[in-house]
C-alpha cells in the first residue's frame, strides 16, 4: 500500500545478500532517516529495500544494490521517498598488502598503501607514533584517491621508525591498522661492514 502524503511513523531497512536476509533494522524514531549497516563482507553484493511505515500501515519497498565495483569498492547511494529523505550508511573497512612489521632502511623509501570501502567514502589518515601526518613533512609524502591511499616514508637518518596508524572514517564510525615500521642503522668501518637493529 502507498504511503500517500500521510507521515511516516518508522523505519524497516531489510539487507539480503545472495537472496537471503542477513540483516533487519526496524527504526522506530521516524525523523531519524538514516541506517548503519555492520559485518558487511568486502566484494560481496548486497541488495536493500527500505519501507516506511505510516497509520495507514506498511509502504512500498523501495530497493537498490551496495555493490563492489573494483577491489571492494562500495556504489554511494540514496533513497528518497514521497517529501522523506534516506540514507543508509556502511561502517567504514580497511584493507592494506603490507604486513604489519616493515623494515627500512637509510636511504631506501617505503610504501604503505591503505584501501577503503565503506559509505559513505571513508577518508584517509595516517598517524606516526599517535602524530597526524601531514604530505611533505616529517619526511613522507602521502598520495590518495577516492578509496586508497599511499603513505612514502623516506629515511636518510634512521629517524622514521615508529608505529604508523592508517585510520579510515565516515559518520558511520572508523577503523584502523597499525604497521610497526623499524629501522637498519648502517656502520661502516675501515675493514668491516656491520648492520645493527
Amino acid at each position: 500500500m502507498p504511503l500517500s502524503t500521510t507521515p511516516v511513523t518508522s523505519w524497516i531497512v531489510e539487507v539480503y545478500q545472495s537472496g537471503r536476509l542477513v540483516q533487519n533494522i526496524s527504526i522506530s524514531n521516524p525523523t531519524l532517516n538514516s541506517a548503519t549497516l555492520y559485518n558487511l563482507i568486502p566484494g560481496e553484493i548486497y541488495s536493500v529495500r527500505v519501507a516506511g511505515i505510516n497509520t495507514r500501515g506498511l509502504g512500498n519497498y523501495s530497493q537498490f544494490r551496495i555493490g563492489q565495483t573494483y577491489r571492494g569498492r562500495h556504489n554511494k547511494y540514496m533513497y528518497t521517498s514521497i517529501s522523506n529523505f534516506f540514507c543508509i550508511t556502511v561502517v567504514p573497512n580497511i584493507t592494506s598488502e603490507n604486513g604489519d612489521s616493515i623494515m627500512l632502511f637509510p636511504g631506501t623509501p617505503i610504501q604503505l598503501i591503505c584501501v577503503s570501502d565503506g559509505v559513505p567514502q571513508p577518508i584517509i589518515s595516517w598517524y606516526r607514533d599517535g602524530t597526524f601526518l601531514v604530505n611533505g613533512t616529517d619526511g613522507v609524502s602521502i598520495v590518495a584517491s577516492w578509496n586508497d591511499s599511499l603513505l612514502t616514508v623516506t629515511d636518510s637518518m634512521g629517524e622514521q621508525g615508529g608505529e604508523y596508524n592508517c585510520t579510515g572514517s565516515n559518520i558511520a564510525g572508523s577503523i584502523s591498522i597499525e604497521f610497526i615500521v623499524l629501522c637498519k642503522y648502517i656502520i661502516r668501518t675501515a675493514s668491516k661492514l656491520h648492520v645493527n637493529h
